[in-house]
């Protein structure tokens, strides 16, 4: 029961913090399987990594409703991070657990230091990010349209 109780917990954070910003939970994950279940830095690694399965279907899939996911983007990325992935994934075994660790550690680091640093981009700047307002003006541009050629993904109309 006490092992439920953990794992849901863990579950619970990884996945807010999987939506909130963008990560698969891992960073959460990885050190709690560590410290309540006592793994190995490879077997907490291959956990969350197939926590992050479930996770990020979850997630994606309100994303998608909420039509905030760039296809085009997401295609060609999930193509290159599979095969890299994949094959990185085979050879986690000769990794010595120690460097492991501290590889993961220094990459939290780096990445958190890099963040405090940042200038955030404020909204609206860069790219548009679809509202609820462009949402219903691009489903009106697109009941209108419908004998035109779409794109290859969804939401690109290009030709």
């Amino acid at each position: 029961m006490k092992i439920l109780i953990i794992a849901l917990l863990i579950g619970a954070c990884a996945g807010a913090v999987a939506a909130l910003a963008g990560v698969g939970g891992g960073i959460l994950m990885v050190p709690a399987f560590k410290y309540f279940f006592d793994l190995d830095q490879k077997q907490a690694i291959a956990t969350s990594a197939a926590v992050i399965v479930i996770t990020a279907l979850a997630i994606s899939f309100q994303f998608a409703q909420d039509r905030l996911i760039q296809w085009q983007i997401f295609a060609f990325t999930a193509v290159g991070s599979a095969i890299v992935g994949f094959s990185i994934a085979d050879r986690l075994k000769a990794f010595s657990t120690t460097a492991l660790t501290r590889g993961f550690a220094i990459l939290l680091i780096l990445v958190g230091v890099k963040m405090l640093f940042e200038k955030p981009k404020e909204s609206g700047s860069g790219k548009q990010t679809e509202t609820a307002e462009t949402a219903e003006t691009a489903e009106t541009a697109v009941a209108s349209s419908e004998n035109e050629p779409s794109g290859a993904f969804p939401g690109d109309s290009r030709p």
